[in-house]
C-alpha cells in the first residue's frame, strides 16, 4: 500500500466528537466521509454508505477498497 498515493487522493478530517472521517478528494459525497473512525466515541450511525472502522489502519484499508470499487484502480 503506497501511503503517498493515498495521501494525495484522500483527506482526513476530525470532528467535534473526536472522530476522524476519511474523505475522497475525487468524489462528491455531499460532505459524507467514505469511512469513519470513532475513536473513543460512539460509532458513526448516520448514512449507511459510510463504513465504520475500529482502528486507524481501517481508514487506510477503506481508502484502498474505495479506489478499487469506485474508481477502478489501485490506491497504491
Amino acid at each position: 500500500m503506497n501511503i503517498a498515493a493515498i495521501d494525495a487522493r484522500f483527506q482526513l478530517i476530525g470532528d467535534e466528537d473526536c472522530g476522524v472521517g476519511l474523505h475522497c478528494r475525487r468524489c462528491d459525497r455531499g460532505g459524507l466521509p467514505v469511512a469513519y473512525y470513532a475513536g473513543l466515541c460512539d460509532p458513526y450511525d448516520g448514512d449507511p454508505t459510510v463504513e465504520s472502522v475500529t482502528a486507524i489502519f481501517g481508514l487506510l484499508a477503506a481508502a484502498d477498497r474505495h479506489h478499487r470499487t469506485a474508481h477502478g484502480e489501485e490506491a497504491g
